[in-house]
């Protein structure tokens, strides 16, 4: 198993949950959600701000399976472990989970109901192979990175987002090739305004502003 450290000045952590693994504490951190099914849009129109909320997560490598021990800071009465499929059961201890994940893969960790969910992302170890100095190669290393401007890729170009970094920002590659975003560092993309929303769906094509849009284009 392989944690991940994400900066000391990254403002995103959430307080909701302590997790670990065995003698090994897990950092949490919090990112924005849709709070509702359907998040209302129209052209000319941006959904509000209250349709959104927080959720927890935590992310590592493991490619054995791996338990974890998760205390929430609210109370509860059922907790539910998702894909349903992988019929994980969680065993409930005086306010705490003990839950086994069985191999590397994306889960979510529902307390009650939807809006109190812990997001368990499990990577495999991996070594990208990548070569930081090549030109072709554009790297984040561990640390936080801000972004005024989309960055526009190149033909044959590769982002490489290091574990434990984050990056506040976006990335175009119109009508380009061979491009890899890779990497299990953050992208974040709170800090670029909305950009607009076509017959209630994103707009495929970037918006003329640099600083406003999704996190790929």
């Amino acid at each position: 198993m392989k944690t991940y450290t994400f900066p000391g000045e990254y403002e995103k952590k959430s307080e909701e949950y302590a997790v670990s693994c065995g003698d090994n504490q897990i950092a949490v951190y919090s990112c924005d959600v849709s709070a509702v099914p359907f998040n209302q849009v129209w052209p000319g129109y941006q959904r509000d701000k209250k349709q959104t909320e927080k959720s927890a997560y935590v992310m590592f490598s493991a490619d054995e399976e791996i338990t974890l021990d998760i205390e929430p800071k609210r109370s509860f009465e059922k907790v539910t472990v998702r894909p349903l499929s992988r019929g994980i059961k969680p065993v409930i201890d005086n306010g705490k989970v003990k839950i086994t994940f069985p191999s590397a893969g994306q889960y979510t960790v529902g307390f009650d109901d939807s809006h109190h969910v812990l997001n368990v992302f499990i990577n495999h170890e991996k070594d990208f192979g990548i070569d930081k100095c090549n030109e072709d190669v554009l790297y984040f290393a561990p640390g936080v990175h801000l972004v005024e401007d989309r960055i526009s890729l190149r033909d044959n170009q590769t982002v490489f987002i290091d574990e434990g970094a984050v990056v506040y920002g976006a990335f175009e590659a119109i009508d380009k090739k061979n491009i890899k975003i890779i990497g299990y560092g953050v992208i974040d993309n709170s800090y670029m305004e909305r950009g607009d929303e076509i017959n209630g769906c994103a707009a495929l094509a970037p918006p003329a502003d640099k600083k406003l849009g999704n996190p790929i284009f």
